[in-house]
């Protein structure tokens, strides 16, 4: 019987499936009880004796890696852009740590180390070097040997590229994006492996259900200065596509391709985007945006690869989960490397390099520890974030301590709200002692008490729902024997017996597609109030809005045009600022199967301020959904990006089309229409609202749970920011 610790990660064989958990206790006996990452029982507690345990999960499920890390470029064709230096040291501490922390990895590794300053060819031989062959064979073979459910990770340090968009499938907001590889025998030319080409590569392994993770170390930004050899960047020389034309099968089998997603269906964003389901990528700046190298320990490391691994260090193993994951790395860089943010595009409740099974939970918003040891979260009232909300403080320096950070959390709460950040103060007087990269979740949302719930309880227990009441300080809930004249309710809840209840909107009207009861309501409240607070914090969302904006001519305002274009190629402007927007000249009326296209202009012209676009669909099934599967892209001033061979550069527009459908599930019902809205959030400067994400109504978010960019001054960014809204109808045929 192997001999485990509290917190040791084991897999556990159940009916033919492996899952990971930790080892939460061990009895005097012998037996163990396990938990989920996040601290949270598994297997309600029970303890276990006779079950079979692996310390590797690679006797089931196999694990792959390929890594890839260019240091050196040839001087003939790249010029003083030739030589990186932290690109090598990245994949070779990342493959030690694979070997280390992680089951056991079929590792694949190209490199190509200078032999000196004035090299002309890498030291490595020709099997081992990342030529465009080697690398596209590297990644073709381990789809063709790898099973379903197998795990893949993809590594890339070196440089990329931008060029101007060729084709339908490009953003134009961006350019086209490319890995810059290097070409023939001995490694002296380069090759650039198009965003087109990767995606079907990717797209070959997501079809074959392979879990995929990718880590870009690079940029594409064309507004990097010469000379500036910390920057992954190349600029694009239209002689290598002439030398080296993309696949052209590879790349027209993607042209114009619309893929479906879980909401509705949207077109491609940066290159990468196939199949958001089946991979996630970690991307060390947006397009645009610059990824830099930096100094630490006496040697050069990209900025994503060295605060990744040291991510994994702290957790003492290659994995967790990808929203957990970045939620730090952008706190990491926040605090340490402000110069760059961060992507991450794809799904994010994937696990990196590893099965994550435990339940949906709450989105970490990343906090940054200031000098003078205050504590500022990274959300404010735009994230819905009010005075008063408290917090629990998620270290990831705590994920070896076992389950006290779930039984003790750190409180903190919400003293100032700014617009897209909030000052924080702990709650109590025991000293905190947080990590760099800390996160918290949130414990309360004060903003839903705006929208006041009526309760009518017509069974005999009623002592368990005063008591749940008392604990959900979130909630404006007045009984209906005792209401405060002159209000009105947005939600009408009534609990008829132990089994049946029903909720109607602030127009009395039965709210559809609710899930039956699952707990004897007179013993249980907790499940129905769940609910509301998932329809409350919906209706928080869509409510959400900058007042500021209705004024005339307000200077962020005039900075950006938005519109919704139909098939018809009518022009639709968002609702009016009023939240409550109900006038028929807001509606956007399309058929099944219509694609609408969504256009953001920044007006800003060359040297300007970028614009961050963030874009949700809020569904039938009350969830809210991330359609970019990224935080946001970043729309540049018109001019930007540009290069000898994009001399016109950006146009300052951004488009996305989305194919609108009515669901299967309400098509059976017998409904001939659906409701959506895209909810559409504009910043000046980066920010995320993954916080306001909601699955479907029936996959409820568990509550409390704890557990390469612009050059950027001492001066704070603005925090301007819009949110819009377009109610969009979908009609079957």
């Amino acid at each position: 019987t192997p001999k485990f610790r509290v917190g040791d990660a084991v897999f556990l064989v159940e009916n033919g499936q492996t899952k990971r958990y930790l080892i939460e206790t061990i009895t005097s006996s012998g037996r163990y009880t396990l938990c989920y990452d996040d601290y949270t029982s598994a297997k309600n507690g029970e303890e276990l004796r006779s079950i079979t345990i692996m310390t590797e999960m690679s006797t089931v499920l196999r694990h792959r890696a390929i890594l890839i890390g260019i240091d050196f470029y040839p001087p003939e064709c790249c010029g003083e852009y030739s030589l990186l230096r932290g690109c090598v040291n990245d994949v070779q501490e990342m493959k030690t740590h694979l070997e280390k922390l992680s089951a056991r990895v079929d590792i694949q590794i190209f490199t190509a180390s200078p032999t000196g300053l004035d090299s002309s060819r890498p030291a490595e031989n020709s099997h081992n070097l990342p030529t465009y062959n080697n690398v596209v064979s590297g990644l073709k073979k381990i789809t063709s040997e790898s099973s379903h459910g197998d795990f893949v990770y993809i590594h890339f340090s070196g440089h990329g590229t931008a060029m101007e968009p060729g084709n339908g499938f490009s953003n134009k907001a961006t350019g086209h994006l490319a890995l810059v590889l290097l070409e023939g025998t001995n490694g002296t030319n380069i090759r650039y492996l198009h965003g087109e080409v990767l995606a079907s590569l990717l797209r070959d392994m997501v079809k074959k259900e392979l879990m995929v993770t990718a880590v870009l170390d690079c940029c594409f930004s064309g507004s990097v200065m010469r000379n500036d050899d910390s920057v992954r960047f190349l600029p694009y020389d239209s002689a290598v596509d002439m030398a080296y034309p993309p696949i052209i099968s590879q790349v027209s089998s993607l042209e114009g391709n619309t893929i479906p997603t879980a909401y509705r269906g949207a077109s491609l964003g940066p290159n990468w985007l196939i199949n958001p389901d089946g991979y996630s990528i970690h991307a060390a700046c947006g397009p645009n945006e610059k990824a830099h190298e930096m100094v630490a320990d006496g040697k050069k490391h990209g900025a994503l690869s060295y605060f990744l691994i040291r991510t994994f260090s702290r957790y003492g193993r290659v994995g967790g989960k990808h929203q957990h994951i970045y939620s730090h790395l952008r706190a990491r860089f926040l605090e340490s490397w402000p110069r760059q943010v961060p992507m991450l595009y794809g799904n994010k409740s994937l696990g990196f390099f590893e099965d994550t099974n435990y339940a949906i939970d709450s989105i970490r918003i990343p906090i940054v520890k200031k000098q003078d040891g205050s504590f500022q979260l990274e959300a404010g009232k735009a994230h819905g974030i009010s005075v008063g909300d408290r917090l629990a403080l998620c270290d990831i320096g705590s994920a070896q301590s076992g389950p006290r950070s779930v039984e003790d959390p750190v409180t903190l709460e919400v003293v100032q709200a700014r617009a897209l950040t909030s000052d924080l103060k702990p709650v109590g007087t025991t000293p905190i002692s947080a990590s760099s990269g800390a996160t918290a979740t949130a414990l309360t949302r004060l903003s839903l008490r705006r929208f006041p719930v009526c309760l009518d309880l017509r069974i005999l227990s009623k002592n368990v729902w005063a008591m749940a009441l008392q604990e959900r300080t979130s909630l404006n809930v007045q009984y209906i024997e005792k209401l405060e004249a002159g209000t009105l309710f947005s939600l009408y809840v009534t609990v008829i017996s132990k089994d049946r209840y029903e909720i109607r909107d602030k127009s009395k009207q039965m709210i559809p597609n609710l899930p039956a009861s699952a707990y004897d309501l007179e013993e249980n409240s907790g499940h129905l109030l769940d609910l509301v607070d998932h329809l409350l914090m919906f209706e928080m969302v869509k409510n959400l809005v900058n007042k500021a904006l209705a004024a005339p001519a307000h200077p962020f305002r005039e900075s950006f045009n938005i519109q919704v274009i139909n098939a018809a190629g009518k022009i639709f402007h968002p609702s009016c600022f009023d939240p409550g927007c109900s006038h028929a000249g807001c509606l956007v009326e399309v058929t099944q199967g219509d694609t609408v296209k969504l256009v953001v202009q920044n007006k800003e012209k060359e040297g300007g301020q970028s614009l961050y676009v963030h874009l949700y669909g809020m569904g039938s099934d009350w969830e809210i959904e991330n359609l970019l599967h990224a935080d946001y892209e970043r729309i540049p001033p018109c001019l930007s990006n540009k290069s000898k061979n994009f001399l016109s550069g950006t146009d300052g527009e951004w488009k996305k089309d989305v194919q609108m459908t009515v669901p299967q599930e309400m098509r059976n019902k017998g409904y001939n229409h659906c409701d959506d809205t895209f909810k559409v959030f504009l910043t000046a400067q980066p920010t995320s609202f993954l916080s306001l994400e909601l699955p479907e109504i029936g996959k409820l978010v568990k509550k409390g749970a704890i557990g390469r960019g612009t050059e950027q001054d001492s001066s704070p960014l603005s925090e301007d920011w819009a949110a819009l809204n377009f109610h969009i109808r979908t009609h079957i045929k």
